[in-house]
């Protein structure tokens, strides 16, 4: 991602994090309490390399595609303009080798159309978490703030919230709701098959 000063903060804070690493001094019999500076911080870094690799995802679909298209573009008008006949062979044989990346690309879950799909779903694991995170620190309305909410507690959420912007993420909770959907629509379906029949309800009343 081309992005020179959200590089430099980037690279900066990952430093401080890792020299002298996560703040040791604390309240007395507790941890240390998160501050403002501290989560916002981290969240600013996790944000980064998200931002990272949703640009290396989408990349991978439009570059690569585009790229293995142009090749075959070029291959196909050598093999018009060429005159010799082993070097049409060889120029069509390497074209179509390009037409079968270009197919197994697409064919690929990563280079697919529903890419964009799993990353809506990425930001909204995401976005979910990051409240969970505000309503820690007191900024929910409808939440009361978690009492000493502290920089380990905080570390390991931010951690839980980097692991939500990957497709692992977005893949197992697709799965999940799948199976629950699965699930309410069995349900419903044992109701209405539990339903008597007009048959039934006839025998019943005779």
């Amino acid at each position: 991602m081309s992005d020179p000063p959200g590089k430099h903060v980037y690279q900066e804070w990952v430093a401080e994090a890792r020299n002298p690493g996560l703040p040791s001094q604390g309240t007395p019999g507790g941890g240390v309490i998160v501050t403002d500076a501290f989560v916002f911080r981290i969240k600013g870094v996790k944000d980064y390399e998200y931002g990272n690799y949703v640009t290396n995802l989408r990349r991978g679909t439009s570059w690569g595609e585009f790229g293995s298209d142009s090749v075959k573009i070029i291959l196909d008008s050598l093999v018009a303009l060429t005159g010799g006949t082993e070097t049409k062979a060889a120029l069509g044989a390497a074209s179509a080798g390009v037409t079968g990346a270009t197919a197994s690309i697409k064919k690929n879950v990563l280079f697919d159309q529903s890419i964009t799909t799993f990353i809506t779903k990425m930001d909204t694991l995401r976005l979910n978490k990051w409240n969970d995170i505000l309503c820690k620190m007191g900024r929910c309305k409808d939440h009361l703030p978690a009492q000493g909410y502290t920089v380990a507690e905080a570390f390991v959420d931010f951690e839980e919230y980097g692991r939500c912007g990957t497709l692992d993420a977005a893949l197992r909770d697709v799965a999940a709701k799948t199976s629950e959907e699965d699930k309410k629509a069995k349900e419903a379906n044992d109701k209405i098959n539990r339903i008597p029949t007009l048959d039934q309800l006839l025998n019943k009343k005779g």
